[in-house]
């Protein structure tokens, strides 16, 4: 189980997502790589809405706007700006 907290050090914790195989933290962006190999994403508060943003992915990085994926057939791809714009790779 992959569990957030913001704000304080002593702030609760947030159940995030179960059956979690790697998360990320960066800025305001949340990612989890589930044991499926699906890696996604939220961006805003703890309660925002996950987005599918690949399969197959074996390690995802949050920085800034950009999100990276290394695939499981080792092809790394990138986006910049929203959560659905187009990777490149």
């Amino acid at each position: 189980m992959l569990k957030v907290k913001e704000g304080e050090l002593n702030a609760g914790w947030v159940d995030e997502f179960s059956n979690v195989f790697q998360g990320v933290l960066a800025g305001n962006g949340i990612g989890v790589i589930d044991f499926n190999l699906v890696f996604r994403v939220k961006e805003g508060g703890l309660s925002a809405n996950w987005v599918d943003e690949s399969s197959n992915v074996i390690l995802g990085l949050l920085s800034g706007n950009r999100i990276g994926v290394l695939t499981h057939d080792l092809h790394f791809f990138v986006k910049e700006g929203a959560l659905n714009a187009s990777w490149v790779g």
